[in-house]
């Protein structure tokens, strides 16, 4: 995780954090409290601040090619992100150190503190170079300013890091607030767990992470969305809750650490985790109203130990995923819910037409009906069946259960009755053959009265 914070620490240099008005006022100040010269360049080797005299210093007072040559050693130094204090020397009157600024491992600018040393032989001027590069004190009389240089690059170089630290947890949240925004405007449940899975990576700047889904029939977690995984690691074979400790403890409400993946004892795959370059994991629940839905895990390529912020970061677009997902579900669960009362309506209005339009006129009778289902299909029905010999069939029936099936069974009862009873059959034939069909393709529990 540092690696991946370093790339973005690459992007800044000294001025993102410190203008060159302030640090020309710092210049000033220490220059004026110890008398020893300094000034500032970034980490391309471009000096930020005007240094005061001696004429040399820093290139100042001098012809354009002294002070390139200085620039380009300051930004050669800056390339190798040193600790200590750097020896540099533009010529032999003028010996030069740098201080780095750093924040974390990113070297940002250097301090350069120096010394005049005009009429110096060539050797002593050596001398004054190494003095300078192993305890930065350019003379006796200045080791205490020179220290108070280091302590000034120290604590500038703790400022900038501080400051970027709350850059990042400021684009940590303003990504949370985010994801929460964008999540809740998704109805497509795969694109919400792929939207989930990819902003926790960038968030996070985790190696990688996924998110299972729980099946609570099975008690297995389903992989369902993946941020830079392999497939041979999604192929290792099924995890359930029962046999994984690290995902019982996070669906009983923990947040667990896991410092060593690979040689962790309560991993399942560690040959899988390995060849796949897990070091340290995260791993989290997700809860929708109490109830566990599933699990988010984040891992990295080097050894890392998660801060409480992170993990609480995760557990947040944990909680903001979880939220999301059964969104989605639940629109998905009425999407299908509408189009099967369509389908129901559909089906209503076909069996409406196997139910007379109205009744027959015959003479001497007068018929009169009503049919009302309790669902918008079943298997109540009625018919007249007008015979060949001109009397009239009335038949009313009750198919067994509700819904399609009755429905269902319905039609094929009706069509099989008005087909017998039209061949002029008498009654006991009629039933004996609407038995027949019945008893051949249905179960036993399935029935018509």
């Amino acid at each position: 995780m540092t690696d991946t914070l370093n790339k973005q620490t690459q992007d800044y240099g000294l001025e993102d954090f410190l203008d060159a008005a302030t640090l020309q006022e710092i210049q000033g100040a220490f220059v004026a409290g110890t008398g020893l010269q300094v000034c500032f360049y970034d980490r391309s080797g471009r000096r930020v601040t005007e240094p005061g005299e001696p004429a040399g210093f820093c290139g100042r007072g001098s012809d354009p090619g002294q002070a390139d040559v200085l620039g380009k050693m300051i930004a050669a130094a800056c390339e190798t992100s040193p600790v200590a204090p750097l020896p540099l020397s533009c010529d032999g009157r003028h010996c030069h150190v740098a201080i780095p600024i750093r924040s974390d491992r990113q070297v940002l600018g250097m301090l350069v503190l120096g010394e005049d040393v005009p009429d110096a032989a060539p050797a002593d001027a050596a001398r004054t170079i190494e003095q300078l590069g192993l305890a930065a004190v350019p003379s006796d009389a200045h080791a205490p300013a020179a220290g108070l240089a280091e302590l000034l690059a120290s604590l500038l170089s703790r400022l900038c890091y501080q400051d970027l630290q709350l850059r990042l947890r400021i684009e940590e949240l303003g990504a949370l607030y985010g994801i929460s925004g964008l999540l809740a405007g998704s109805f497509d449940l795969q694109q919400v767990l792929d939207e989930v899975v990819r902003r926790v990576g960038e968030v996070m700047r985790v190696k990688s992470c996924s998110l299972r889904l729980f099946n609570e029939d099975t008690g297995e977690l389903l992989i369902k969305a993946i941020y830079n995984l392999s497939p041979e690691y999604l192929n290792k074979g099924a995890v359930r809750v029962a046999e994984n400790p690290v995902d019982a403890q996070a669906l009983s409400g923990q947040t667990v650490y896991i410092e060593d993946v690979p040689n962790d004892p309560r991993v399942r795959y560690p040959e899988e985790a390995r060849r796949e370059g897990f070091r340290s994991g995260l791993i989290t629940g997700m809860f929708y109203r109490g109830r566990p839905i599933g699990v988010l895990r984040v891992y990295t390529g080097e050894q890392h130990r998660f801060s409480a912020f992170e993990a609480g970061l995760l557990r947040a677009m944990a909680a903001q995923a979880a939220s999301a997902i059964e969104t989605a579900r639940l629109y998905q669960e009425e999407l299908h819910a509408e189009r099967v009362r369509k389908q129901i309506a559909m089906a209503g209005d076909v069996q409406h037409r196997m139910i007379p339009a109205g009744p027959p006129k015959h003479e001497g009778l007068t018929f009169g009906t009503i049919y009302q289902p309790s669902l918008g299909v079943g298997g109540d029905f009625y018919d007249f069946i007008e015979l060949p010999d001109g009397r009239v069939g009335i038949a009313i029936a009750d198919v067994v259960g509700k819904g399609i099936p009755a429905a269902l069974m319905m039609a094929s009862v009706r069509s099989v009755l008005r087909a017998t009873a039209l061949r002029g059959l008498g009654m006991a034939r009629v039933i004996e053959e609407v038995n027949r069909h019945l008893s051949r393709d249905t179960l036993v529990s399935e029935f018509a009265t």
